[in-house]
């Protein structure tokens, strides 16, 4: 946890529900033992889940042997660990440790390694490859990878070696980015990329590794999870997607186990008045369906935007559905206000909509509001922002639908009634703060650095004109006078246009590498005298280079002089 720079988020993962996202989801054997490290946040979860739950702080002074190890937070990974947690386990144990990836995306922006404290230390031999061979050689003989997000403090979602994101990764309920002021830019930006370019393993922020001893043990049938524990007790929900081919949805806390029963009435529901809803069943404390590899509507729809196959007609053609759907659920005076393109798969197959994980309902509502949250969905995908189409769409669309004079109001009240009925505030406000200053601090930094990048640029198109004005002379050895960032500046474009630097003057003796370097004019040897010095400080340049003059026999200019001929 010393990873999380800021006191109070320590503090807030402590006593956060959002900690529990980790391993809340993994279906841990019945009856099991489990010995824990993990600073006591995953006691109480573990003991709901376990028959036995042994805890320890840096080491393990005891002569168990257990079901599962757990880990979070290891620090340095050496095989000695690995192999001493080998030990504890029986001979179909397994360990799950969940540790902060050294080469996760964040580190490349900046953040400090809560090793050194300095930004952008990267050490060899960390990688997730290197940590799969440590882990075969203490004897662990299976393993699957599990990459939580956006980090294994507060986990949204848990992705696998078997179920990766896409490139169209949404972010519900909050976008967390670590507040660190040596951030260099918000790397949220760039997870699309990342995603698109294949190297989500290798840079995302965390990992989680189930390692079994036992190479025929069949691994954790879970391949992705995802959890809103940042949600009102009763409205907090695991769902999971398995290897078997089902997906299942549970509640957090026992608050919304009623709730659960409340869904599968819903899709009953909506089934008899004509809608199409993925079929579900109660299974004890879960809800279980089928898994579907599809895409949602808004992936498809966002697909075929990125590869400019995307019309009007067809767009307008799935809203007219999704319009038929809305309209089908509210004649009983019900408004399913989730009938919406991200609660919506889509069969390109046979041209199908198939409705999901409808949750929640309002008594007497106008089901127009539902469309206009439809419609809100081509102004939440950057993709269809950046696309100039879009604002007519979404014009063409309110008037298709009578929408026009009512949308204000629609909207207004769809996102008011969200912000209450979904999510709750409270639970997320250190992460909202933490987010708004990260966001702040980079936009200050990123403000700083243009304007220093600016300064340095013209500082460096000002050094290409001296050097051209020094050719053009027949100069060939000048020497620098002054070794400040001008100075500096001036030997990278002699050095550029391969000019020998004769030597360097300056008072203050700095470190300097490859040029002879004297701290006066009259200490400069024969081998090393100039045919001209150039005089690069910004105060004073002109009173030095006259002075100068006055004391050797070569020519003797300033920047300025250079500049200006």
């Amino acid at each position: 946890m010393s990873s999380l720079t800021s006191r109070q988020l320590q503090n807030f993962y402590k006593v956060s529900p959002m900690r529990e996202g980790i391993l809340n989801w993994y279906p841990f054997a019945a009856n099991s033992t489990v010995l824990e490290r993990s600073d006591g946040v995953l006691t109480q979860l573990l003991l709901t889940k376990c028959a036995n739950v042994t805890s320890f702080d840096k080491e393990y002074d005891g002569n168990g042997i257990f079901d599962y190890v757990v880990c979070v937070d290891p620090g340095e990974i050496t095989n000695e660990l690995l192999a001493g947690y080998r030990s504890y386990l029986t001979s179909h144990g397994r360990l799950l440790m969940a540790f902060e990836n050294p080469y996760g995306l964040q580190y490349f922006a900046g953040k400090r390694n809560p090793r050194t404290d300095l930004p952008f230390q990267f050490r060899a031999g960390e990688s997730k490859k290197e940590l799969e061979i440590r882990l075969k050689q203490a004897g662990f003989a299976g393993q699957k990878w599990f990459y939580p997000f956006s980090n294994h403090y507060f986990t949204r979602e848990v992705y696998s070696e078997n179920y990766l994101p896409n490139e169209f990764l949404n972010h519900r309920g909050y976008e967390y980015i670590e507040d660190d002021y040596t951030k260099e830019f918000d790397e949220r930006k760039l997870w699309k990329e990342v995603i698109r370019g294949g190297a989500f393993e290798f840079l995302c922020n965390s990992y989680l590794v189930e390692a079994r001893v036992c190479k025929d043990e069949e691994p954790c049938n879970v391949d992705f999870a995802a959890i809103t524990a940042y949600r009102e007790r009763d409205k907090s929900f695991i769902t999971t997607v398995h290897s078997d081919g089902t997906a299942r949805k549970r509640a957090v806390f026992r608050d919304g186990l009623e709730r659960l029963n409340t869904i599968a009435e819903n899709h009953n529901d909506l089934k008899r008045l004509g809608v199409n809803v993925l079929p579900i069943r109660i299974d004890g404390n879960y809800l279980t369906m089928k898994r579907l590899n599809m895409p949602t509507l808004w992936d498809h729809w966002t697909q075929k935007l990125l590869n400019d196959e995307l019309d009007e007609c067809e767009l307008f053609t799935h809203f007219d559905r999704l319009r038929e759907a809305i309209n089908a659920s509210a004649k009983e005076g019900r408004c399913y206000w989730e009938l919406v393109p991200a609660n919506c798969f889509y069969n390109a197959e046979k041209d199908e909509l198939i409705f999901f994980d409808q949750e929640y309902y309002w008594e007497n509502i106008d089901p127009d509001m539902v469309l206009v949250r439809a419609i809100f969905a081509l102004k939440y995908s950057v993709e269809f922002q950046k696309d100039t189409k879009a604002a007519s769409w979404v014009n063409a669309l309110k008037e298709r639908y009578h929408l026009t004079e009512k949308w204000d109001y629609l909207t207004e009240l769809a996102d008011t009634k969200t912000r209450e009925f979904v999510f709750n505030a409270v639970h997320t406000k250190p992460l909202d703060r933490a987010v708004e200053r990260a966001k702040n601090r980079i936009a200050e930094r990123t403000a700083e650095r243009t304007a220093e990048r600016t300064e340095e640029l013209a500082r460096y198109e000002k050094m290409c004109i001296a050097v051209a004005a020094l050719q053009s002379m027949g100069m060939k050895h000048p020497a620098i006078y002054g070794y400040g960032i001008r100075g500096k500046m001036l030997r990278y474009v002699l050095e550029m246009v391969d000019m020998d630097v004769a030597c360097i003057v300056d008072k203050q003796l700095p470190n300097v590498c490859g040029v002879p370097l004297f701290n006066s004019v009259e200490n400069i040897p024969a081998e090393n005298t100039p045919d001209t010095i150039i005089v690069t400080p910004f105060n004073s340049a002109s009173e030095i280079a006259e002075e100068l003059r006055k004391n050797v026999n070569c020519h003797v200019m300033t920047i300025e002089e250079l500049v200006n001929e």
